[in-house]
């Protein structure tokens, strides 16, 4: 399957998917329904639970779901909890089905010939899809792909059940039902062909996938509230036979200044002019190299950069903090399911960023020297254009 395959089912080449390892699952349901809830604000979700007349927090409106219909996402690191607390505001609303589907999740461990071998670490139940942190701690009788399957086989089965007890209705929060998509020749299927792995193989690397999880119903709540500023647009030509695939504030290409940000090995000012005469190495040195770029931006000035060095990143970190714009260079280029990192997510949420990349989805290509040229000559080409060549 083709790298820029919007559903691109992942696997490590000669990887043995039968031992011992962490393992970070994603199932994707087919046409992407919604089949097991919603996401809500914190607001939404004490206005429609049917709790109490009266106002309550979060924590007590959470503590009184228990025994209800209506249950919110389990925080990836405490799967012994029913409930979690929104999550900067966000949460997801399970449905009937997404309740079920939780328990299958639960009971994975349980089934004979994985017994003592496999544990669920963390899950994430978003709408339409679903992460899954795995922990082998034994050698396996079958690949983690046999488990998948079987896991999929309960939840072909639990939907068939479901929908035969006609005395099953949806929560109050999920108004109507949504079903999987039919098949030409008859079959059930919840969730698209395969699904996406990826091998924990790094430290550091597990707490990003909690991380991850735990941000999943905020990214998609803000994506409902601003869905302009999370809209791809593909193949514009803002430079000459380059198209560009753009996500973000468009409108930020409208703005009259611009600047290049360039801070590579050493120090320069917002003229290229040398501000060290040796690579910079402190905090103190790093702050004395993007204090002129931050002052530009400070007096409406767009910052551009592919955010290549660790200076050039802690400029666009600085302008994040101030509400300062950014447009910046994204050379892995999207995938069709791309969003912008938790930072950055956030930003583009304000308003702050536009991501342009310059070339088609690929993982694997490498900022090599050269590149990087490229990219911080195409940041000085955007700051010489013309005011307002974005409309």
């Amino acid at each position: 399957m083709s790298s820029s395959s919007p559903n691109m089912k992942l696997r490590m080449p000669g990887k043995d998917y039968t031992e011992p390892g962490f393992y970070f699952i994603t199932l994707v349901t087919l046409g992407r329904r919604a089949l097991f809830g919603r996401v809500l604000s914190e607001s939404e979700f004490l206005q429609s639970s049917p709790l109490s007349p009266s106002p309550c927090s979060g924590a007590d409106a959470l503590r009184r779901v228990q025994g209800l219909r209506l249950c919110v996402s389990d925080p990836p690191r405490q799967l012994s909890s029913p409930h979690s607390s929104p999550y900067r505001g966000a949460l997801v609303a399970y449905s009937p089905f997404g309740l079920i589907v939780a328990k299958l999740i639960e009971d994975i461990p349980s089934h004979a010939p994985y017994t003592g071998k496999l544990e669920i670490k963390g899950k994430a139940i978003m709408p339409d899809h679903i992460h899954l942190l795995l922990r082998i701690t034994e050698q396996l009788p079958h690949p983690l792909g046999t488990v998948i399957n079987g896991f999929n086989i309960g939840v072909r089965r639990a939907w068939k059940t479901l929908m035969a007890d006609m005395q099953c209705q949806p929560p109050d929060t999920v108004p109507q039902r949504v079903f999987p998509l039919p098949q030409a020749d008859g079959a059930l299927r919840i969730f698209e062909r395969g699904f996406n792995d990826e091998v924990v193989s790094r430290a550091g690397q597990l707490n990003a996938y909690y991380e991850y999880m735990r941000l999943n119903p905020w990214r998609l709540l803000l994506k409902r509230q601003h869905p302009e500023l999370f809209t791809k647009i593909w193949g514009k030509e803002y430079l000459p036979g380059i198209h560009f695939a753009s996500i973000g504030n468009m409108f930020l290409l409208q703005r009259p200044k611009r600047l290049a940000v360039r801070i590579s090995r050493f120090a320069t000012d917002a003229e290229g002019r040398y501000l060290l005469p040796r690579r910079l190495k402190t905090e103190d040195e790093i702050q004395q190299a993007i204090a002129p770029f931050l002052e530009q931006a400070r007096h409406g000035t767009v910052l551009v950069t592919p955010c290549i060095s660790p200076s050039e990143k802690a400029v666009v970190d600085a302008a994040y903090r101030e509400n300062l714009p950014v447009i910046m260079l994204y050379p892995q280029g999207f995938s069709q399911g791309y969003h912008p990192s938790r930072a950055h997510y956030d930003a583009c949420s304000r308003g702050l960023l536009l991501q342009l990349a310059p070339w088609p989805y690929d993982p694997q290509r490498k900022l090599t020297k050269p590149l990087c040229e490229v990219l911080n000559d195409m940041a000085r080409r955007f700051a010489d254009l013309a005011p307002g060549f974005g409309g």
